[in-house]
């Protein structure tokens, strides 16, 4: 019986950890972020790209991706969700781009995609 309990404690403790790892996460990540590098390389000096996330729920929010360089512009909506410390972005309600956080503090975001490009973001 005390193995029982035991087993069913660790995991209640994991699945908490888990989520309170998100819902930080998901805190933090609410506002405006600028992209610093991406695979290892500064942004050409031309070049901006920002993220907005506004957190709408305790793991899910809306946001947009803005880039703009020498002749474009681009800004594109998205929703997101939080998950075992991973952020799925959905562009137009299909296209789903699944990236792991690597780092979370307040001065600093890092996402790896499935590729294994990483992101860093500053806040703006």
């Amino acid at each position: 019986m005390k193995k029982v309990l035991f087993a069913l404690l660790a995991v209640t403790v994991l699945v908490a950890s888990s989520c309170s790892k998100d819902a930080k996460i998901n805190r933090r990540l609410d506002g405006e972020w600028k992209v610093t590098s991406y695979d290892g390389k500064a942004l050409a000096s031309d070049e901006t790209e920002t993220y907005t996330f506004a957190k709408t729920d305790k793991l899910k929010g809306t946001g947009t991706y803005a880039a703009t360089g020498t002749g474009y512009s681009i800004n594109i909506p998205f929703t997101y969700t939080i998950g075992d410390e991973k952020i799925t972005l959905v562009v137009d309600g299909t296209d789903a781009d699944v990236t792991t956080v690597t780092t979370y503090e307040k001065k600093k975001m890092e996402f790896k995609d499935s590729d294994g490009v990483v992101t860093v973001l500053e806040p703006k």
